[in-house]
């Protein structure tokens, strides 16, 4: 379990409304998970290291991505706790897809490099 941080209803692309629930964990861990419905769609694990949220995972269930769950995720824990920049390292193809749009050209330059 955990202490739960927030829970909020935010609607979808499509007009569907999912629940973002957050919780903070031992070690500095934030767990995400999100509902459509009854129905568990996506979470994400976020770790506070030296004052600052990285984006550690993210998992969307396939059939509902591109309907801006995870930017739904991100958007509601940036809100409430701060700026979440991507873990430096283990993004998959979809990952950096979705940092280079939420960051625009900066996340592009930095994840060549590696330094994100």
């Amino acid at each position: 379990m955990g202490t739960r941080l927030l829970r909020e209803a935010v609607p979808l692309k499509d007009g569907r409304a999912i629940v973002v629930t957050a919780l903070r964990k031992p070690g500095g861990w934030i767990s995400v998970d999100v509902h459509l419905e009854e129905t568990h769609v996506g979470w994400a694990e976020l770790l506070l290291k030296k004052g600052s949220l990285v984006g550690h995972s993210l998992w969307v269930r396939p059939d509902l991505r591109r309907l801006g769950i995870a930017t739904a995720i991100y958007n509601v824990v940036e809100t409430e706790m701060g700026q979440i920049t991507p873990s430096p390292q283990g993004l998959t193809r979809l990952g950096r897809q979705f940092w280079r749009q939420r960051l625009g050209k900066k996340a592009e330059l930095d994840m060549e490099s590696g330094t994100e």
